[in-house]
């Protein structure tokens, strides 16, 4: 009988011992747990354990997101998504409503939204819109390249235009006795003309008088290439106007420019001076009225015997005695005969003991711009001088 219960209470004291044991396992176990769940308080567990709630939809919507995978099946990505490393990829594929790739999460990055790739900006606009300078190595191929709005799909190169020809030099005509024509060239547009009449001859005798010296005139006239231009030019012989006389004070020549070869054809014209007067019993002749100028000059008078010398042509009317339209008036005797001009200038009076000096003839410049006209410039024969203007 003891033996029995002896038997009975032993297995009552192991019973008690594995309750204890297993208590203090699970009490362990429940620690444990707690302390990875990141709870301080075991008992809380349950508690917490509520706050899960099943997602409304399959990920990636709802509040669950689907992580990233190696695998080959398609994945999406809601928000963003930033790299702090590089990035490589094998076949990027950006859908309508893409998402933006932005490297390193820089503002200058590379950027591709809604089939936009864009470089320094955040909001392509264009397949490649870049915010700054490209340096390229290579080629460009384009179809098409606008510029301020301007698209072209052909560039022309510009075309440059040949340096003009240079102009002709000026070039001078002397005294030939003839008329010459001066051609104009192919890149003449104008021409400066300057134009000095001749000297008018000295009278005869020991103390004739002196010629006067022919005027000067000078002006532009429009041209076209191709055109003539008609140049005469005076001598001290009257050839070109001078008026003649028997003795040897015969007028200048008037010097002028034309556009034809009639003497209202003139555009521009330098007075010949008037002849000097000659010489008789030791009493002096007159000299030469100046040539050019509006008006041209009046011949000088003798010795105190001689009469008045001849007028000068002017604007409108030849000297008083014997000039006219283009030429001067003729002497007989011993006084000096009229320069040429537009209009010459009139004859010198014979006196009993010497001749008066003849009047020179006006100059003109009706037919040019920028003109003007001096007296009395030059000595000897006549010139004219044509200078090509582009």
């Amino acid at each position: 009988m003891l033996r029995i219960l002896s038997s009975t209470k032993t297995r009552r004291y192991f019973s008690q011992i594995s309750l204890i044991i297993v208590a203090v396992l699970f009490s362990i176990g429940l620690q444990t747990f707690a302390a990875g769940s990141g709870f301080n308080n075991p008992l809380s567990v349950a508690t917490n354990a509520q706050t899960f709630k099943e997602p409304a939809k399959s990920p990636p919507y709802g509040n669950a997101y689907a992580p990233l995978n190696t695998g080959t099946t398609t994945q999406t990505k809601v928000g963003n998504l930033i790299l702090k490393k590089n990035l490589t990829v094998n076949n990027l594929f950006t859908a309508t409503k893409g998402a933006i790739i932005n490297t390193g999460n820089a503002q200058t990055g590379l950027i591709v939204a809604k089939g936009n790739v864009g470089i320094g900006t955040l909001t392509p606009t264009s397949k490649l819109d870049v915010k700054g300078d490209i340096a390229v190595s290579g080629t460009i191929n384009v179809k098409q390249i606008c510029l301020n709005g301007s698209c072209k799909t052909k560039w022309t190169a510009p075309v440059t235009a040949p340096a003009p020809a240079p102009l002709p030099p000026a070039k001078t005509y002397l005294y030939t006795g003839n008329p010459v024509a001066y051609t104009v060239a192919a890149n003449v547009n104008s021409v400066k003309i300057q134009a000095w009449g001749a000297q008018g001859g000295r009278g005869s005798g020991s103390s004739a008088g002196s010629g006067g010296n022919g005027g000067y005139a000078i002006g532009t006239r429009a041209v076209s290439p191709g055109e003539t231009l008609y140049v005469y030019v005076g001598g001290t012989n009257g050839w070109n106007g001078g008026g003649t006389t028997t003795g040897l004070g015969g007028g200048g020549g008037a010097s002028d420019v034309r556009i034809g070869t009639a003497l209202n054809k003139r555009v521009i014209v330098a007075g010949g001076g008037g002849g000097g007067g000659g010489y008789n019993f030791s009493v002096a002749g007159g000299t030469g009225g100046t040539g050019g100028g509006s008006v041209g000059g009046v011949g000088g008078v003798g010795g105190s015997y001689a009469a008045s010398g001849g007028t000068g042509g002017s604007g409108s009317t030849g000297g008083s005695t014997g000039g006219g339209f283009g030429y001067g008036g003729g002497s007989i005797g011993f006084g000096g005969a009229g320069g040429g001009g537009m209009w010459g200038g009139g004859a010198g009076v014979s006196g009993f003991f010497s001749g008066a000096g003849g009047g020179g003839g006006s100059g003109y410049i009706g037919g040019v711009t920028s003109g003007s006209m001096s007296n009395g410039v030059q000595s000897g024969n006549g010139k004219v001088t044509i200078t090509p203007l582009p």
